[in-house]
């Protein structure tokens, strides 16, 4: 679909910049975004607002996945580190238990 210009200039955009180009641009930055979050070609839009649209979506949809998955990682480091110090003063039990059994 072809974008109508006004003068030879996109209408939204401003003078002086060759629509195709920017539509160009703005598939190829929604085909990238589409690959890296693994949505694929699912829905297809139409018209640049529709790219732009569907990037700036998924910008948001990485931006959560991220701070759930963030948080998740850190309670289950923190759970890590509190089995790792009761493993430790576990040893220290039984290190003094040892000692206690060489003495008798």
């Amino acid at each position: 679909a072809a974008v109508e210009t006004v003068n030879g200039a996109h209408p939204e955009l401003g003078p002086g910049t060759p629509p195709q180009l920017v539509h160009q641009y703005c598939v190829s930055l929604y085909l990238t975004t589409s690959m890296v979050t693994t949505l694929g070609m699912s829905l297809v839009p139409s018209n640049v607002r529709e790219l732009l649209f569907f990037v700036a979506a998924m910008a948001v949809n990485l931006t959560v996945f991220a701070a759930i998955v963030g948080k998740i990682s850190a309670l289950v480091m923190k759970q890590d580190q509190a089995i790792v110090a009761k493993r430790a003063r576990l040893e220290l039990v039984h290190g003094y238990t040892a000692t206690l059994r060489g003495a008798q």
